[in-house]
């Protein structure tokens, strides 16, 4: 009898005769499992429960019965390749049958779906009920994909703020709905809650995949869109204003006349904010500036307000300043990252000026003073190093050698004195001089650094008389008294 059935090769595959026993082979149930997750690359595992005899070979097939394999003997072999080509998106018809020695079973078939669709978006919302919300709330939002899904790392929902964007971070999936949350803080500020663009879903690292692990397409519906957290929910948030110095330091000349400071809001306020602030700094008030009273009050609806710095423009040389205003606590407000400004004034000052004088002593005046003048001040103090030297006068014999430092104090101007002392002498000699050198000066420059001082001879000049004649001759000596230092 031969075998009947779509089987390969079955022309040969039952006996005629009657020295056999016919045995029925029953192919009662087939289970088809796919360990990969249904994965495009898939191999159903098929396992094959009969009854009756054992049988000896299997023949498998794709899509109701067309494209049999061979028969492969069994139980070794209870995997079937699915040969039919690449893995698409279908429901397919695995088929089976058995036989023994002498007959084959029915066709049995079972069907399972190889999944190769990426999951979409469905639907963007959030538990959050409708209202206004403040600092310090979760916002929760669901993004719902039309499969189930699995979730690795950490995906983010860039939601849309007035000042700054803020990421709601991925917190848990339920079979298609992944949920992601956010913690409203101060500053934060948005009429009716949307996310910020149709590509806001974004993986940060991470994955979100079907159970097939198909790579879920993150596109949203437009804000705003049905289908959007906008659509479906009327969610507002309402938090105090950051507050922010616009810049972190400037500077200006001293002859700037002002400098402005502003104070910006993240967003403009339906109160008013009040900002009151302190000054520090090496700038000292009223000498060096003035300022707006404090505090600043920015007024309801308006983003910024600004103080004003009023610089003294002196004339004395210092070093360059700072007036650093500080924030205190706010009234309707949050102080940002820049909380404190630093305005520097540079001083347009020039150096002061050091000269000396060219005095005049007489001999028996015993001393002579020598005057260093500093033009102009400083804050900074003033020194200079002065010293004598020989003109035509001697060290040692007309006078005695000076040398040292004159010191002024900050802010201090005027003259400074040094004295030399003078040696009385009882010898007539022309007038003679000292000669006196500035050096070293700091914080100042020398427009005179040399400074001669003349001493006036005191002596009287010697006399002559005649000691002796004769008749025929006259012989006169010279006899000085006192002697003098010059030529007779």
């Amino acid at each position: 009898i031969a075998a009947g059935g779509l089987g390969p090769d079955t022309a040969n595959e039952g006996l005629v005769g009657s020295l056999y026993t016919l045995q029925n082979v029953s192919l009662t149930s087939i289970t088809i499992t796919d360990n990969s997750g249904y994965t495009n690359d898939s191999t159903p595992v098929i396992t094959i429960v009969q009854s009756g005899a054992v049988p000896s070979h299997v023949a498998f097939s794709c899509n109701a019965g067309s494209n049999w394999s061979d028969w492969i003997a069994y139980p070794d072999d209870e995997v079937a390749n699915d040969d039919d080509g690449p893995a698409f998106d279908i429901t397919k018809t695995i088929s089976a049958k058995i036989k023994d020695a002498s007959s084959e079973s029915s066709t049995v078939s079972d069907t399972t779906t190889y999944d190769t669709v990426a999951p979409t978006v469905l639907n963007v919302t959030a538990t959050n009920v409708d209202g206004t919300y403040g600092a310090d709330t979760v916002i929760s939002a669901t993004v719902q994909f039309d499969s189930n899904t699995a979730v690795t790392g950490t995906p983010q929902l860039l939601l849309d703020m007035n000042s700054v964007d803020r990421q709601a971070n991925y917190a848990s999936v339920l079979t298609d709905t992944l949920t992601f949350t956010y913690t409203i803080v101060n500053g934060d500020n948005k009429t009716d809650l949307d996310y910020v663009g149709t590509d806001s879903l974004t993986l940060n690292s991470g994955t979100i995949k079907d159970l097939a692990g198909n790579s879920a397409t993150l596109t949203l519906a437009s804000p705003g869109a049905a289908g959007s957290l906008g659509a479906n929910k009327s969610i507002n948030i309402e938090t105090n204003p950051e507050v922010n110095w616009s810049s972190a330091s400037q500077s200006g000349a001293e002859n700037v006349g002002t400098l402005t400071v502003t104070a910006t809001l993240s967003f403009a306020y339906a109160s008013d904010v009040t900002i009151p602030y302190t000054m520090t700094g090496t700038a000292s008030s009223p000498s060096d500036y003035s300022i707006t009273a404090s505090p600043l009050v920015i007024t309801a609806g308006n983003a910024s307000g600004s103080i004003t710095i009023t610089v003294v423009n002196d004339v004395v040389d210092e070093l360059d300043e700072t007036v650093i205003v500080t924030m205190g606590v706010l009234t309707n407000g949050i102080k940002g990252a820049t909380d404190v400004h630093t305005a520097t004034i540079t001083d347009n000052d020039s150096a002061p000026t050091i000269s000396i004088n060219d005095p005049t002593v007489s001999e028996g005046a015993g001393t002579g003073t020598m005057t260093v003048t500093l033009t102009g001040g400083s804050y900074l103090g003033v020194t200079v190093d002065y010293t004598t030297s020989t003109g035509t006068a001697v060290e040692g014999t007309d006078f005695t050698d000076a040398t040292g430092t004159l010191t002024w104090a900050a802010d201090e101007t005027g003259t400074k004195t040094y004295s030399i002392t003078i040696t009385n002498d009882t010898l007539d000699e022309n007038d003679e001089t000292i000669t006196n050198t500035l050096s070293n000066p700091t914080n100042a420059t020398i427009s005179d650094s040399t400074g001669t001082m003349t001493i006036t001879d005191n002596d009287d000049a010697p006399t002559v008389t005649v000691t002796s004649t004769s008749q025929s001759s006259l012989l006169i000596l010279l006899q000085a008294s006192p002697s003098p230092r010059h030529t007779l």
